[in-house]
């Protein structure tokens, strides 16, 4: 399976004003977002294929639940400026029959994706000595 780029996503303060930065490049914002029942927020900026996510928890209790742990949202986000990288990737099947992941990953079915759309975390490298990659 043939994979993409779809975004880059970063974690912010809550509300991204390091978007300001960006809109000041000359970046064009497009509407914010939200993600029921994963606890999280952002405010995107798109390009011809892809775009940046600034994203950040709105929601503790959801960001740290059962259905989103596994994701380590709230991990990420929390120790965003000490022991987390503050940076993903998420990447997309560049084949019209999506065959699954290209490497070791877990499904990831969010609320606010409706069925049968989800996601592939990969595996690897969630946490390393040094904290979460």
């Amino acid at each position: 399976m043939g994979i993409e780029l779809d975004h880059l996503f970063v974690c912010t303060a809550p509300g991204a004003p390091e978007a300001g930065r960006l809109v000041q490049l000359g970046f064009h914002e497009g509407p914010p977002n939200q993600h029921p029942g994963q606890g999280t927020a952002c405010r995107r900026f798109a390009f011809a294929h892809a775009m940046i996510e600034l994203f950040w928890v709105s929601d503790e209790r959801e960001a740290r639940s059962e259905s989103t742990k596994r994701a380590f949202l709230w991990e990420r986000w929390s120790g965003r400026e000490h022991n987390a990288s503050p940076f993903g990737i998420c990447l997309r099947s560049s084949a019209p029959q999506n065959t699954g992941p290209a490497f070791p990953a877990w499904e990831y079915r969010p609320a606010y994706l409706s069925d049968p759309l989800l996601m592939y975390i990969g595996e690897a490298g969630l946490r390393s000595r040094c904290g979460f990659i």
